[in-house]
């Protein structure tokens, strides 16, 4: 990923957690960190696995386990009840 990109990527990940399951910003950080340090990838790809692959559905060339993994994990999240239709 551009290095120029990487940071508006993770915020826009960070965005995604604080909007759609209702954490903090800074819980929001600890997750991207802690499943990044889980799956021994980096917080951008993290980050870039949630936004593009999952919120899009864009294929980005995600890790295969990177993306599994944060596709479980947003499954254990609750949702805000506020972003239901």
């Amino acid at each position: 990923m551009d290095d120029v990109k990487t940071p508006l990527v993770v915020e826009r990940a960070r965005d995604v957690l604080t909007v759609w399951f209702d954490v903090s910003a800074v819980e929001a950080d600890r997750l991207l960190t802690a499943w990044a340090d889980r799956t021994h990838g980096s917080v951008a790809e993290v980050a870039t696995a949630l936004v593009f692959d999952i919120l899009q559905g864009t294929p980005s060339g995600s890790q295969p386990h990177i993306l599994r993994y944060v596709e479980d994990k947003i499954r254990q999240l609750p949702s805000n009840p506020r972003t239901q239709l």
